[in-house]
């Protein structure tokens, strides 16, 4: 792991806001920034970004964090190669050690596979890959310079072509960790033979992985499937992969929206034919870190798949997935049976590009799916619906969704949309009945009270935090107790000498905010990551901490007015004099202090509940 003054000197070199730029438009407000938010559907800039902290916050889903946490979701990596990654970008060196030969060692892996991508594609053009050539150009139409921009390559037959190759043992011993060869009983063997090799890239091209396809006749080899993948290493997961997204990347920006394909083929003749956006999951289910993904290159989608692929509910949950990132989807439904491959070669571009005209938005496919799936004439089938529907919306995070969903939905059944929604409440209690509804979403912004303000004015650098731990305590509080506990201790045990005046964009500002909050439950981190980007409310934080000072306390001292009176008559049932006086005194001591305060703050006094029931029961009683 990187050392802590290198995390330090990664925060302070990386731009947040020019890194969240990257992903998402952002623009300034006030002195902070706002951006769509990439990891939940946006209509509105609801993520906050604050330059001078480094902090970032979405008020919509919650989710916030610093740079190293912005990365690590973007990108669904762990923090290592968040930290990596951003440290190449700031030009900080990471000490040697570990992190240093992990990273030698994964630059190391990808020179291997690269040179393993260049014999097979070197190979595919000699006399030994005729065969495969034959049926890439032949049987699936496909010309020599598609071929070539996906890189495709042929591994023959010899099961000791790869050790001929590479007869280095390190080398070897590489290839089999990323999975080209396979240690047998006694010896090394290639993993492909006689396949159409499909290299796998990442973001930025370079090759992570591959995919073999068996040739034809396939009956030969029928114990073989059709397709083999290379198995997980430490750069290929096909979780957070997108076939052909890197040459892809230039058709999003040209069509403004992606298009998703089922397999290597289809992504290859769609590029043939003029739809240099299409992209595959490889496989219909697509992940939350593929949809966050392709979320950083385009608002929308369409998916290209056949009714039977499209309907089943491994795709219906991938669906879920693209709609949570934030992704506008339709559905270009093909014939049964048909992928766009097929329809290309047999139709050509311009019968396809007729498919496409004809997508659906996603809420009108789903509940025709749902028909199709069940007998909406009959009780039961009905019902099916109405159980799928309700698992179903507790997925889907736009409330504008959800209701376009149930409006489809009433339509299509003939019932009244109240009634619908009333029916799909039943047995739904909690945050779900809101989910099915569509109302406010969670960790949306709330209305600030006391404490919320005056944590926001020290978060903000409006208050130094020295005064703060002199005028309060963490008894002051009911929501941020805890939290004002943790700064006290910090803040008592931090070096006078680099003790910072306040939460500002100084070294020591930075580091004590991001030692509290890393000594947080997350709902408190969020909550405070929250009000550390939220907007300034008062243009003199001074007077206002003055103000919120004594109004907190004055609230503090209004709490115990009203459970002092409850002491008093346990006391008294005990017959326990002294401590009768001790209340007696305290009570009298929190009046004058109440009194205080509000003469402070401007106000008249208003009476606490059971405060004169006390105040007056103990004159009458002990006087």
């Amino acid at each position: 792991m990187p050392t802590r003054e290198e995390i330090e000197a990664i925060r302070a070199r990386v731009d947040l806001v020019e890194l969240i730029a990257r992903y998402t438009a952002v623009r300034p407000s006030g002195k902070n920034y706002i951006a769509v938010c990439p990891f939940h559907p946006d209509k509105t800039p609801s993520l906050a970004i604050s330059r001078e902290k480094g902090l970032w916050h979405c008020f919509g889903c919650g989710a916030g964090g610093d740079a190293f946490t912005f990365v690590m979701l973007i990108e669904g990596v762990e923090f290592p190669e968040a930290a990596r990654r951003l440290a190449e970008e700031a030009g900080v060196p990471l000490r040697s050690g570990p992190d240093g030969e992990a990273r030698d060692g994964r630059d190391r892996l990808r020179g291997r596979l690269e040179q393993a991508a260049r014999r097979w594609e070197r190979l595919l053009f000699e006399p030994v890959g005729r065969r495969a050539l034959e049926y890439l150009t032949g049987e699936r139409g496909l010309r020599p310079e598609t071929i070539r921009r996906f890189r495709l390559g042929y591994a023959p037959p010899d099961p000791d072509d790869l050790l001929r190759a590479f007869p280095d043992p390190d080398a070897r011993e590489d290839l089999e960790e990323l999975g080209l060869l396979l240690r047998g009983e006694r010896e090394l063997k290639g993993f492909f033979r006689d396949r159409v090799i499909f290299p796998i890239a990442g973001v930025q091209g370079e090759i992570v992985g591959f995919a073999g396809r068996a040739l034809p006749p396939e009956d030969a080899r029928a114990r073989e499937p059709k397709y083999l993948n290379t198995r997980g290493t430490a750069l290929f997961a096909k979780r957070r992969l997108l076939y052909g997204l890197p040459q892809a990347k230039a058709g999003f920006a040209r069509f403004g929206e992606a298009l998703l394909v089922e397999g290597y083929l289809d992504v290859l003749m769609a590029h043939q034919h003029g739809f240099p956006h299409a992209v595959a999951s490889m496989g219909t289910a697509f992940t939350p870190e593929q949809a966050r993904l392709l979320r950083r290159f385009v608002p929308k989608v369409t998916l290209a798949y056949d009714r039977d692929t499209a309907g089943r509910a491994a795709t219906l949950r991938g669906l879920q997935q693209l709609l949570a990132a934030g992704l506008e989807v339709r559905i270009a439904l093909l014939p049964p049976g048909q992928d766009p491959d097929g329809v290309l070669r047999a139709e050509g571009a311009q019968a396809f590009n007729e498919l496409l005209a004809q997508a659906v938005p996603f809420p009108q496919f789903y509940v025709e799916a749902l028909l199709e799936e069940h007998d909406a004439g009959s009780f039961q089938g009905r019902e099916r619906i109405l159980q799928d529907v309700r698992a179903f919306l507790r997925g889907i995070v736009s409330p504008a969704l959800r209701a376009q969903i149930l409006k489809e939905l009433a339509g299509a059944l003939d019932i009244p949309l109240e009634d619908l929604v009333a029916h799909l409440r039943v047995g739904v209690k909690g945050r779900n009945a809101t989910v099915i509804m569509g109302g406010e979403a969670p960790g949306s912004s709330r209305t600030w009270g006391v404490e919320e303000h005056l944590m926001a004015l020290l978060l903000q650098g409006a208050v130094s935090i020295e005064r703060a731990m002199h005028d309060l305590t963490p008894t002051d509080f009911q929501r941020f107790a805890r939290a004002v506990e943790v700064l006290a201790a910090l803040y008592r045990d931090w070096p006078p000498s680099d003790r910072p005046e306040r939460f500002d964009d100084s070294p020591a500002g930075r580091r004590l905010l991001e030692e509290w909050l890393a000594q947080l439950p997350p709902d408190d981190q969020a909550a405070l990551r929250e009000l550390a980007v939220g907007d300034d409310r008062d243009t003199d934080g001074e007077r206002a901490a003055r103000q919120l000072i004594g109004r907190l306390r004055l609230q503090g001292l209004e709490r115990r007015l009203k459970t002092i009176p409850q002491e008093l008559r346990a006391a008294e049932r005990a017959g326990d004099r002294a401590r009768v006086e001790a209340l007696l005194q305290e009570q009298q001591a929190c009046l004058r202090e109440r009194q205080k305060l509000l003469r402070e703050l401007g106000s008249r006094a208003p009476q606490a509940q059971g405060q004169v029931q006390g105040q007056g029961g103990g004159g009458d009683e002990h006087g």
